[in-house]
């Protein structure tokens, strides 16, 4: 109730308007209340060997007579029933066979037909669990009962999940009937408004919407929401902001996220255009003034002092707390950040890759235009060969051409030439003829120097 959370909030240095909703505390009481709650006078009741389920109704109409939660009438009391008063309205119960289902033993029946079983392994645990029962009854019957009743085992477990509850973050699950006659389906308004309804879940969802559902660490709240941040806060090379107190770097973080849940105010006009000066000295002096004044407007503009409380959020001790539309608007806030950051990464991205593509066909590009133009020049080269090559072999036939018709020629001339060499060829071998005639021996001179002069004289050898 808000008695029993009123000391938690009031730590966590919060404002806080208690909100009046229904308390179902002393339901709880009357039904688990030690000593005096329905459920340990019923353990109380299994104790005595002498009690029956008239007894127990005699001790909840005796002990719990003058709760509010609880009625029993006259014709209620003749027939051992009471009203229990709960949330969802009135329920009556009656005692039959309390005593019996609280205890939670075998029946005779069930035991003597284990008992008859052919199943080695059926026995021998049926009989360990015997054993057990029969050591637990001669060391005591009082603790046997108190530990083996279903009341208190449902109230130990109850406290075992309240404690877990309360160490963790739970998420519930309601299951809820769409009829009343469970025909498939078939979805009954009226039907699922009334389970609502009775089960709390309206009024939950009123006292959350009203308080402060969502709670965060303010570590935490700095991780989820930091995106938020206006501005690239100095930060180390750890990632953590250079602000050691970080309820600082929160209340800064709040601070940003405000002016972006806020509207943004209008813009002022300069007032030296709405206030001129007349003279040179009135304008100097209006000046200074008014910029002045203009500076504080637009420091008191640059630095509001936001009251985040009407907002819906609060800065605690240690965690931040915020109702449900400031907790929505934060994460509409963060999906859109989300999304913009998401589409501009894609953006990049896609840019990227789309410049690797476009280079990949550059560089494909380049290389089907060198090897187009590798491709060209060798075509060319070929070509000139080709042409070079003709003209070499159109050449040679020339020259053969050519030596042809010099040989021809000088064939021809050759053969005109012969009979005129056959006449000298004759001429040669007459005159041959004619020197092998002996003829007398040539005449031998020497030289002969007569005084200062030399003179050829004829020359005779003596036989």
């Amino acid at each position: 109730g808000n008695s029993k959370y009123r000391p938690r909030i009031i730590n966590t240095g919060i404002e806080w308007s208690f909100i009046q909703f229904p308390d179902n505390q002393d339901v709880l009481d009357l039904i688990s209340a030690k000593r005096t709650g329905i459920l340990s006078l019923l353990d109380e009741q299994c104790r005595l060997n002498t009690c029956t389920n008239a007894t127990f109704a005699n001790q909840v109409y005796s002990t719990l007579a003058s709760h509010d939660r609880l009625e029993a009438n006259r014709t209620q009391r003749a027939n051992n029933r009471f009203t229990v008063s709960h949330y969802a309205g009135p329920v009556e119960y009656t005692t039959d066979e309390f005593l019996e289902k609280n205890k939670d033993e075998l029946p005779q029946s069930a035991s003597e037909l284990l008992s008859r079983s052919q199943a080695n392994d059926l026995l021998v645990q049926f009989g360990a669990n015997m054993a057990m029962m029969d050591s637990s009854k001669k060391k005591g019957l009082r603790k046997s009962l108190h530990s083996s009743t279903i009341a208190s085992q449902f109230t130990s477990q109850l406290k075992m999940l309240s404690t877990r509850i309360d160490a963790t973050t739970p998420h519930y699950i309601r299951c809820l009937k769409p009829n009343e006659d469970l025909i498939p389906n078939v979805y009954d308004k009226a039907v699922i408004a009334d389970q609502l309804k009775c089960n709390g879940i309206l009024e939950a969802i009123r006292v959350s919407r009203v308080g402060y559902p969502q709670r965060f660490l303010i570590q935490a709240f700095v991780d989820r929401y930091s995106i938020l941040h206006g501005s690239k806060p100095h930060r180390t090379k750890a990632g953590r902001p250079k602000i050691r107190n970080e309820k600082e770097v929160c209340a800064q973080l709040v601070q940003n996220i405000v002016k972006q849940l806020l509207p943004k105010p209008a813009a002022v006009p300069p007032l030296a255009k709405n206030f001129p000066c007349p003279s040179p000295s009135l304008r100097r002096l209006g000046s200074v003034k008014l910029a002045k004044e203009n500076f504080e407007q637009r420091s008191f503009r640059s630095k509001p002092a936001y009251d985040f409380a009407s907002i819906g959020i609060q800065i605690g001790k240690t965690k931040v707390f915020l109702c449900q539309k400031a907790f929505d608007s934060l994460e509409r806030l963060l999906s859109e950040r989300k999304s913009s950051a998401a589409t501009r990464i894609n953006a990049i991205v896609r840019g990227f890759l789309g410049r690797l593509r476009f280079h990949k066909l550059m560089i494909e590009h380049l290389r089907a235009l060198e090897a187009a133009k590798w491709a060209e020049d060798t075509t060319r080269r070929e070509v000139q060969a080709q042409k070079l090559s003709a003209m070499r072999r159109a050449r040679e036939e020339e020259e053969v051409k050519r030596a042809a018709l010099r040989m021809q020629k000088l064939e021809e001339h050759r053969q005109k030439r012969q009979p005129r060499r056959d006449l000298i060829n004759k001429f040669n071998e007459f005159s041959r003829s004619a020197r092998q005639i002996k003829s007398p021996s040539p005449k031998k001179y020497r030289w002969k120097q007569v005084g200062p002069n030399w003179i050829k004289s004829e020359w005779f050898e003596v036989p």
